[in-house]
């Protein structure tokens, strides 16, 4: 497995494997300190020029994140593919971004629209995911059945 840094050797497996899980310990924690931020911003009125920064930084290293998975046929390391996953994630992620919403000062109506609208974009999003991943999957299992 190649890295994005070379050891050049200096490591042995089990080092690189812990190296690993720091690195994936440390993404998610600048991931969700980066997304604390944004949210503080939204709750003390500054406006999107303010949030520019870390939703690009966002955005970037969760798309490659996405690509890099699906490639792999990989989901994800906590948990299994399937509807009902893709469904409390996605209603996690819409009634997060309506109480946002509301902090923020929204009125009901544009609240109920950010929850339906977040919740259906999202479970779009994780079912295309899912088939993609599953196809790749199945794909590199019988490529390596055929080896």
């Amino acid at each position: 497995m190649k890295h994005f840094f070379e050891s050049g050797g200096v490591l042995d497996e089990r080092e690189m494997q812990e190296v690993l899980g720091i690195e994936h310990r440390a993404l998610s924690l600048l991931l969700i300190i980066l997304v604390s931020s944004m949210v503080i911003q939204v709750l003390a009125g500054l406006g999107p020029a303010y949030l520019a920064g870390e939703a690009a930084g966002i955005v970037i290293s969760c798309v490659y994140m996405v690509i890099s998975y699906t490639r792999r046929g990989i989901w994800d390391t906590g948990s299994r593919p399937s509807t009902r996953s893709n469904l409390t994630f996605s209603a996690i992620l819409a009634a997060a971004a309506a109480l946002v919403a509301k902090a923020a000062g929204k009125n009901l109506l544009l609240c109920g629209l950010v929850l339906g609208g977040t919740f259906v974009v999202t479970f779009f999003l994780l079912s295309m995911l899912l088939r993609m991943v599953s196809q790749r999957k199945e794909t590199m299992e019988r490529e390596y059945d055929e080896e």
